[in-house]
């Protein structure tokens, strides 16, 4: 077909395209009429706006009841533009670019219809596309650095401030506003750039400068502590509050970030969140310079385990080709792992030799260390010792502390049977349980690779400790019958496991009625032997005992000044653990991190087992349909209450938890207990298909603005957008949550 041709069969296309489209549009609103149905009948492709010109533009809508209420469902705006409530598009746009965003409509009767719109503002010279025109928040006394970006005209481009910064920041000629603020506010200013031909444009910013004084570590001068600077981190209780203290002696409320990292998975349009922002900032040490910055203006003020040492508050430039000027306290997480050694037959599993016929739903994944093994205790304090890394961090000013295990290979320490699991479901076995009834020996490990490995030491010293725990709180096997209502012939074996007649051939079997119904996980209702159940309890808290002094001693022999935290959780799934564990935590951890659903039978639980102790909280929750994961639905947590449908209700979820941990106060002890949260993640999880994240895997925040389909700037000058969808707001307000949680421990409220 000649080109010609060709071009006239396009061009028909596109006509009948056009005149389907006025059709349709026609068509609606006839719709709209003859039904009664609420519909938006403008046109998806607005008419174009141009830069520092005034629009206007009213979107219609159809069907319903008058009065309608207009408002923006997601995407964003110029700037100088907004969306009126009676639907007018109005004010002049200051930011050329595509913008794509959703209108909604409510109706007199609450029915509402949603219609997505594209507003194209093309270029028309010089224009400052800083996309917001509200800057990232400041803090009094506390460095601040951003760069204004122009476009068009002729560079380079000349910057002024036109009406005064807040005092201690300036402009600089390149358009860089730094300095450190002098005192709080919220501020309004106007900057002018100027181009190589004298062409020249204005634009209005605010900024927000939290007042709260703070030392260099992020603590609040307002509250000092009794005790003062002693040059490490301790916790001390200030009036009726908990407290982290800095070197420097100021009260700390910890905001931090769990796995400040890369991502080299490649997501679903083929992008790696590496690649992609290697090539938005060119080189690592600007990428994690740019999410310290960021984490900065949101209010977060430390970094948390498994974060890239990139984070961190490193002044050497060898490991990584750069420095960390942003600087947060931070803590870790120790080498040592219950996986290491049990893979490599060094020590034993609780987990790996019961009578599967009886335990059917104890998971072979499932693990917990043989914690009265020399050989484990052994281990852990080899890996500590031999830890250069946290050697290392121990000297710095800036770390806090260390924890221990992940929670989630040391099953057992996770959710009790006292709460409900959110969702259901989810509590774990009872260790001392599952002492008494797995097989005194283990002779091959199930978990090495390659498989086979035999064990030098078969014991399975966890179940002789049980049995010498209870010979020495009895005495006599027909005593220990007595009480529980048992019929062992000996505390040894006799038989042997799993069908003999002593204490160390118990395997859970249905005949032995003091066991009740055989319930690994102990419940309320299991039937057992009351005597038998606080028996199990006592030893459940010389289980924990024993592995958290062991970490606990391990850690101090390396960091001596480092705050022990134990396991990443005690307790899971927003539910407490069992009372004996947090009795050992209570003794034993400077720090207690707990898993909650912030309610106040929850704290008193805790601090009832544990006593008058600090707590933080691991904290994170998913709004898979409103972000890059919306392909993804888990159905393992689709019904819990953090499983939420939208960013904002993902905000306002955290804002809720955050408001309840920071004023929340134990009626047994009468205290506030909890000392911060850490958030679970940096970005979103491509592994687990899950919205954990503050930003996309394009490195978007999570803002409203940034992860969107339309392109913008953000306030260091690094390009943004180019999402599949609108992505809805949870920054704004998380950021005024933490903003607000520092500004409340300054005044004590």
């Amino acid at each position: 077909m000649p080109w010609g041709s060709a071009r006239t069969g396009r061009w028909i296309l596109l006509t009948c395209a056009l005149a389907l489209m006025v059709s349709c549009e026609s068509s609606r609103t006839a719709f709209a009429r003859l039904t009664g149905q609420l519909m938006i009948g403008s046109e998806a492709v607005l008419p174009e706006a141009v830069p520092q010109q005034a629009y206007h533009v009213a979107l219609a809508a159809s069907g319903g009841d008058a009065p309608y209420h207009w408002s923006l469902r997601d995407g964003w705006l110029p700037a100088g533009l907004s969306l009126q409530a009676d639907g007018t598009l109005r004010g002049t746009p200051e930011v050329p670019g595509e913008f794509f965003f959703t209108a909604q409509v409510v109706d007199a009767n609450g029915h509402s219809a949603a219609r997505m719109f594209d507003l194209r503002v093309p270029s028309r010279g010089l224009a400052i596309v800083t996309s917001s025109s509200d800057l990232p928040w400041a803090s009094a006394g506390v460095d601040y650095l951003i760069r204004l970006t122009a476009w068009g005209g002729a560079p380079p481009y000349a910057w002024k401030a036109v009406t005064p910064l807040p005092p201690g920041l300036k402009l600089d000629d390149d358009g860089m506003v730094e300095g450190v603020p002098a005192q709080g506010g919220n501020y309004q200013f106007t900057v002018q750039v100027t181009g190589l031909q004298q062409q020249s444009v204005k634009r209005n910013f605010r900024l927000h400068v939290s007042p709260v004084q703070v030392d260099h570590f992020g603590g609040v001068l307002a509250m000092r502590s009794p005790r003062g600077a002693d040059g490490r981190w301790h916790t001390e209780k200030i009036n009726d509050r908990w407290a982290l203290v800095t070197p420097e002696g100021h009260a700390f409320w910890m905001l931090a970030l769990w796995g400040v990292t890369g991502d080299g998975h490649l997501d679903e349009r083929g992008i790696k969140y590496d690649d992609w922002t290697q090539h938005k900032y060119g080189s690592l040490a600007v990428t994690f310079l740019q999410a310290n910055r960021r984490l900065r203006s949101w209010g977060f003020n430390s970094i948390g385990p498994w974060s890239y040492r990139m984070a961190h508050p490193y002044d050497e430039e060898k490991e990584w080709g750069g420095v960390q000027p942003v600087k947060f306290p931070y803590t870790t997480r120790a080498a040592g792992s219950v996986e290491a050694g049990r893979n490599r037959g060094i020590f034993k599993s609780l987990f790996a030799r019961v009578d599967h016929a009886l335990l059917k739903d104890i998971s072979s994944e499932a693990a917990f260390p043989d914690v009265f093994d020399p050989a484990w205790v052994a281990e852990t304090r080899r890996q500590y010792a031999h830890d250069e890394d946290l050697q290392a961090k121990s000297r710095s000013p800036y770390f806090i502390g260390s924890f221990a295990d992940d929670t989630d290979y040391l099953s057992g320490f996770g959710s009790g049977p006292e709460f409900v699991s959110d969702p259901p479901g989810k509590t774990h076995v009872h260790l001392a349980y599952l002492a008494l009834v797995a097989a005194p020996t283990q002779e091959v490990n199930p978990y090495s690779k390659p498989a086979g490995q035999r064990y030098a030491d078969t014991r399975l010293h966890t179940k002789l400790a049980l049995r010498d725990f209870l010979r020495q709180r009895y005495g006599t096997i027909e005593a220990l019958n007595a009480a529980w209502g048992a019929s062992y012939t000996t505390f040894e074996s006799d038989g042997g496991w799993p069908n003999g007649s002593g204490l160390l051939d118990e395997n859970g079997r249905r005949s032995h009625s003091w066991l009740g119904k055989g319930d690994p996980e102990l419940p309320k209702d299991s039937g057992a032997s009351p005597r038998m159940v606080a028996d199990l309890d006592e030893f459940l808290y010389r289980i924990a005992r024993q592995y958290l002094s062991v970490h606990r001693d391990a850690l101090k022999s390396v960091a001596p000044h480092a705050l022990f935290f134990g396991p990443t959780n005690i307790g899971g799934w927003f539910a407490p653990a069992r009372a004996p564990i947090y009795r050992a935590a209570g003794e034993l951890q400077d720090v207690i991190s707990v898993s909650t659903d912030c309610s106040q039978a929850q704290l008193d639980f805790i601090t009832r087992a544990a006593g008058d102790v600090p707590l933080v909280i691991w904290e994170g929750m998913l709004g898979n349909p409103d972000s890059s994961r919306w392909r993804h639905r888990d159905p393992d947590v689709a019904g819990a209450s953090w499983y939420l449908p939208t960013q904002a209700a993902r905000a306002e979820h955290y804002r809720q938890r955050a408001d309840a941990l920071f004023s929340g106060r134990s009626s047994v002890t009468g205290h506030k207990h909890y000392v911060g949260l850490l958030w679970w993640w940096w970005i979103d999880m491509i592994s687990e298909q899950k919205n954990w994240g503050l930003v996309t895997l394009m490195d978007n925040a999570y803002d409203g603005m940034e992860a969107t389909r339309g392109y913008g700037t953000d306030a260091w000058g690094y390009r943004t957008g180019g999402e599949e969808k609108n992505y809805g707001d949870f920054l704004h307000p998380v950021r005024e949550m933490n903003f607000s949680i520092v500004e409340r421990l300054a005044t004590g409220k």
